[in-house]
């Protein structure tokens, strides 16, 4: 397929030389598969000039690429109004296209899944999938208004400094547990029997991937001792299996006023413990303590909010702290591998973090913990 004077497909190759410089074969292949997306998207039905004249009028605003698949964020005028997408392409370099056509597949089978089930809902959803392209691997999907979570928890922080009774923001996180509540309910939930000893080995494992583990020792007998008083505690001794988001954070969450919408369903696994998002979540939440400007008792009231409205406010607390704790060590580890985040910075926050926790044993868990509200 040669590109024609005067198309859309010369626009996005000049833009991508403008952007990115030389192609690679992978490269090559996500110009390749956008182009064929916009071509039936911008086709209408219309043949003519004025089909050609529409064609023309395509603007990439952000190009985002990693080594599994390249994001476009296009903006469309086919007609009067402006209309925003995103296209994800799967082009991974060293897999067959059979395996991207099954990565694709996967993600739009379980896109289409979770509008059916949010269908009924007039203000929790996702965003609204567009398609199918048969034989290409992509998903596409229309952009929704509003902001995403991770910004507004951002601004958030610095308001927490000055008035830490901030409800709107506890309001949004009530409605996010309400969204990931509903994305995990099953009619027929399967229970899967809770093995404590693989639960802590887990635990540590994550640890032992943090730099703290090689600065000081000793904080790795503080998180196993932590663990192990909390797995004695637990009562719970089997957890549901639901669909699990798998990376169900803020930056993968839209709010519109009172409107919450989810998004990126290419992690989604349809055999995990329900707790792992929601851990997630408030490991998330449980960082910001680290930040000097951030109101310590903001964020627990965040935590509170996102679990009462999952509905686990009065769940186990134990257990919840050490999938909570596992998570954090998990996060860490991502960010100081992806994001250069000091490795001495997360030693010291690691070790102030367990001595915390190290404080609390001592004391008889006289509060539920100083991870979980």
């Amino acid at each position: 397929m040669n590109p024609q004077a005067g198309t859309f497909w010369q626009q996005i190759l000049q833009h991508t030389r403008l952007r990115g410089g030389s192609f690679t074969k992978d490269n090559e292949i996500s110009e390749r598969v956008l182009h064929d997306v916009l071509a039936a998207l911008m086709s209408n039905k219309k043949t003519g000039p004025r089909a050609r004249q529409s064609s023309n009028r395509v603007q990439i605003l952000r190009r985002n690429r990693n080594i599994a698949r390249t994001l476009y964020h296009v903006r469309l005028e086919p007609s009067s109004r402006k209309r925003e997408i995103f296209v994800k392409v799967f082009d991974h370099p060293r897999k067959t296209l059979e395996q991207r056509l099954a990565l694709a597949e996967v993600e739009n089978r379980f896109h289409q899944c979770a509008q059916r089930r949010f269908s009924a809902l007039p203000s929790l959803g996702v965003a609204p999938l567009i398609g199918p392209f048969p034989e290409q691997p992509v998903v596409v999907v229309e952009k929704v208004r509003g902001i995403l979570l991770s910004d507004l928890l951002r601004r958030a922080v610095w308001k927490s400094s000055f008035n830490s009774a901030d409800c709107g923001v506890a309001h949004t996180l009530r409605r996010v547990g309400e969204w990931l509540r509903v994305f995990h309910d099953e009619p027929d939930p399967i229970f899967r029997p809770v093995t404590l000893e693989r639960i802590l080995e887990s635990v540590l494992r994550e640890f032992d991937r943090l730099p703290a583990s090689r600065f000081n020792p000793v904080l790795r007998s503080k998180a196993e001792r932590f663990c192990v008083l909390s797995l004695e505690q637990t009562s719970v001794r089997e957890l549901r299996v639901v669909p699990q988001h798998s990376d169900f954070l803020p930056h993968n969450i839209i709010v519109d006023g009172d409107k919450i919408y989810g998004l990126d369903f290419t992690s989604v696994t349809a055999d995990a413990d329900g707790v792992e998002d929601v851990s997630n979540f408030i490991a998330y939440l449980e960082l910001f303590r680290k930040l000097p400007i951030c109101s310590r008792r903001a964020v627990r009231r965040w935590q509170a909010s996102f679990l009462d409205g999952y509905g686990l406010s009065s769940w186990d607390g134990p257990l919840l702290q050490v999938f909570v704790l596992r998570s954090v060590f998990r996060i860490l580890h991502e960010n100081i591998r992806y994001k250069g985040i000091a490795r001495s910075f997360a030693s010291r926050y690691v070790a102030s973090m367990l001595s915390a926790l190290d404080g609390e044993q001592e004391n008889g868990f006289s509060t539920i913990g100083r991870i979980l509200p």
